[in-house]
């Protein structure tokens, strides 16, 4: 479930929660215990939602955390000379052909 959905979700949940504050309880019990159940269930959505959606989040964290580690590594080991990038030698200077 995308973010999107979660966001219709928990909408869902409020209207639910609206129209269980204005039931009036002693003459719509029935009304009220399937309103209940309704919105356990779109929460419970809502819920699962989130944790895939947190997931997805860490996932692409450490994607990007290791993207950035591979991409300093090309920075520190290489030397740009000429619109070329060579390895660097321990001097500093471009080796290689």
């Amino acid at each position: 479930m995308d973010v999107m959905a979660t966001i219709s979700a928990l909408s869902s949940g409020l209207d639910i929660l609206k129209t269980l504050k204005d039931i009036d309880l002693e003459f719509d019990r029935a009304k009220y215990k399937a309103q209940v159940a309704e919105l356990m269930s779109t929460l419970a959505e809502a819920k699962i939602s989130l944790l895939d959606a947190k997931e997805q989040i860490q996932s692409r964290d450490i994607e990007l955390t290791n993207l950035k580690k591979a991409f300093e590594f090309a920075r520190d080991s290489t030397v740009i000379q000429r619109g070329m990038r060579y390895q660097k030698a321990p001097d500093g200077t471009p080796e290689g052909g």
